[in-house]
């Protein structure tokens, strides 16, 4: 009765590798009775569960606006102080009942709590963030290996890589954030597929984010905004992209007369309708080149990166070298293994397990990266062997 909340959770501790303690808050003008919450535990809890020493906080504990304890605040300084709210602990062993000196206050400059100089200045909430875990499936050149892979499928090997590269049950999963640039039209929100088909729950949440080239990293960045405000204890972040799979598309007015045909109720309107139809309408517009491009200057990546080289002096010569001095260190790390640990293996079918990416080429040369012509500009300087590869692909973190 003399306890207003109360939680019990796991500790870290580098002897015994975690530790139950306990984290109360009394009611108003209660005091700490040792023995009662003793006997309490003893009879209400099995031994593995019982706290072996006791917090009691002053102000409430740290709670997300769904209820639940976040217990990273309660875990990130040792005796159970979150360093961010100012709020007092007083630790009580159960053993015998030491309570140890408090901290004294220090003038940290990156704490205006304890720093003068910064007393009063607008400052942004952060708390630690912890990379549990990450895992990626290999990366293969678009149409190569993984042609017949989609998306999702890239998605779902890459979190289920990470989540068991880190003990992690999907049940604790809080939330899953999946960057995606080319959102496949039949998995809108990709995120939410990749975590159903991984196994999260159904009643947690997924979304996904579009940042471009950056969209693998907005949703880390995005991970730790969730775990900072409190809305999930565990997310899982990532990216997953598979550019083989991005759809040819059909112009404005082969789309017209295929609407016309749909339209069309007898044979002979349908006849009439297809003779309309004309060798142009057959071109497609591919999709990726459409993604590329940017819609407010007009240029592909590639027609800037032609842009910048004229601009920054980049000659030719400076860029095959630097294509060439990539692929010998990418070829020598991938023939070490160096990259292994962070690649789960894929089967695209039965007995055909991609394990390595096939993007570097170990044999390659500068004589044959000078026989390539500019792809971008006739008389440029960026060619099919010094840029970046259209590529199939996912990865994905646990964080907390």
């Amino acid at each position: 009765p003399s306890i207003k909340d109360a939680a019990v959770i796991g500790i870290p501790d580098e002897h015994k590798g975690e530790v139950v303690k306990a984290f109360i808050v009394l009611n108003d003008n209660a005091t700490f009775d040792q023995t009662s919450i003793t006997e309490f535990c003893k009879e209400h809890l099995s031994a593995h569960k019982r706290p072996k020493s006791i917090e009691v906080c002053k102000g409430d504990l740290p709670r997300s606006f769904l209820g639940k304890v976040i217990r990273r605040h309660l875990r990130r300084v040792p005796g159970g102080r979150d360093a961010s709210a100012g709020d007092g602990v007083e630790r009580r062993d159960m053993l015998n009942d030491v309570e140890p000196p408090s901290a004294p206050m220090t003038n940290d400059k990156s704490n205006p709590k304890t720093c003068p100089l910064l007393q009063g200045a607008p400052t942004m909430s952060s708390s630690s963030l912890a990379i549990l875990s990450g895992m990626r499936t290999p990366f293969c050149k678009a149409y190569t290996a993984m042609v017949d892979v989609h998306a999702v499928d890239l998605g779902v090997s890459a979190v289920a890589a990470a989540l068991g590269k880190a003990n992690i049950a999907t049940g604790r999963v809080d939330e899953v954030v999946m960057g995606n640039v080319a959102g496949p039209a039949d998995s809108a929100n990709i995120a939410r597929v990749i975590a159903l088909k991984a196994g999260v729950p159904q009643n947690r949440i997924a979304h996904t984010v579009n940042r471009n080239c950056a969209s693998g990293m907005e949703s880390i960045l995005q991970a730790w905004q969730i775990l900072n405000e409190g809305r999930a204890n565990t997310v899982v972040a990532g990216g997953t992209e598979s550019m083989s799979n991005i759809p040819l598309l059909v112009g404005k007015s082969a789309t017209k007369l295929l609407a016309d045909l749909a339209r069309a109720k007898t044979l002979f309107a349908k006849m009439k309708i297809l003779s309309r139809l004309r060798p142009k309408h057959l071109k497609p517009v591919p999709g990726v080149m459409l993604g590329l491009t940017d819609p407010f200057c007009g240029l592909n990546m590639g027609q800037t990166a032609e842009k910048l080289a004229r601009e920054f002096k980049i000659s030719r010569e400076a860029q095959d070298r630097f294509a060439l001095d990539s692929h010998v260190k990418a070829a020598a790390a991938r023939e070490r293994c160096f990259l292994s640990g962070e690649i789960t293996p894929f089967e695209t079918s039965p007995g055909n397990l991609i394990e390595k990416d096939n993007g570097p080429r170990s044999n390659q040369t500068i004589e044959a990266l000078k026989k390539l012509r500019p792809i971008f500009d006739a008389d440029g300087s960026v060619t099919p062997g010094n840029s970046c590869p259209l590529t199939d692909g996912a990865a994905a973190v646990v964080l907390t």
